[in-house]
């Protein structure tokens, strides 16, 4: 929509993007290349029809730091923000209004952002990652007042070997599907010392449906969750999960646990 950067080593800083569209891709900003860095950005109302409502990005070791991002809207994937690539970072930045972060590829950090109050028709109110986005760390986020019409109020993953640690998840929804606040599709996940308080599903796992095996549920604080199917905290599918020093407090299922 703004402007179209093929390259590396680049940097875009303190700029406003505001009410640009885009009729595919990119309302703002598309990016082709590696160890590109957006920073201290304010991004606002910005439109693509398909993905990428503010940033569109395909390459490796991009960072993506200290913006601001409100009210941009994709019909596709990445309200604000839709990545292809690995070893991408996302890293301080705020998300208002449109389902946030898109990620396709592997070894990407989402860590320190405050993610609030988006909303997805389909899946994802805040985070979502495509099939097999393996080694994964979604770390020290505030992620709280998304919804998600089907599956995963706060975030939709998909991948191997991922780390879920030291999140606040609060009041994230799955208005009519499962994962009140996490979808995760894997193996090997570790989920450890989040806080997840008042999410809700009109399907299983009032806060985490999780399908895989192998994985860890350690050191969380899940409080007030209420699923309308089965499972109040969590509902799992899976071998081999571990459940060890959680406080589960508060939850409801209308059928089962």
């Amino acid at each position: 929509g703004a402007i179209y950067l093929t390259g590396n080593n680049n940097t875009i800083n303190n700029n406003q993007l505001k009410n640009n569209i885009a009729n595919k891709y990119a309302g703002s900003l598309m990016i082709k290349g590696e160890n590109n860095t957006i920073t201290q950005n304010t991004i606002t109302q910005n439109t693509a029809n398909q993905h990428g409502g503010a940033i569109h990005i395909t390459g490796n070791k991009n960072t993506i730091t200290n913006n601001h991002f409100e009210n941009n809207n994709a019909t596709g994937d990445g309200g604000a923000i839709y990545i292809t690539g690995t070893q991408n970072n996302l890293t301080h930045n705020t998300a208002n209004y449109g389902g946030a972060i898109s990620i396709t590829g592997t070894q990407y950090t989402i860590t320190n952002n405050n993610i609030t109050q988006n909303h997805a028709t389909g899946y994802a109110g805040a985070i979502k990652t495509g099939t097999q986005s393996n080694n994964g760390k979604i770390t020290n986020n505030n992620i709280e007042n998304n919804i998600a019409d089907l599956r995963g109020g706060a975030a939709f993953l998909q991948g191997n070997e991922l780390e879920i640690l030291n999140n606040t998840f609060i009041n994230n929804h799955a208005t009519s599907q499962i994962g009140g606040a996490l979808y995760i599709l894997g193996d090997s996940i570790i989920i450890d010392n989040n806080v997840i308080d008042k999410s809700y599903s009109k399907g299983n796992g009032g806060a985490i449906n999780l399908e895989g095996a192998n994985s860890q549920i350690t050191n969380n604080n899940i409080t007030n969750s209420i699923s309308e199917s089965n499972g109040g905290v969590a509902f799992i599918r899976g071998d081999g999960v571990t459940i060890t020093n959680n406080n589960f407090t508060n939850n409801t299922a209308t059928e089962y646990t």
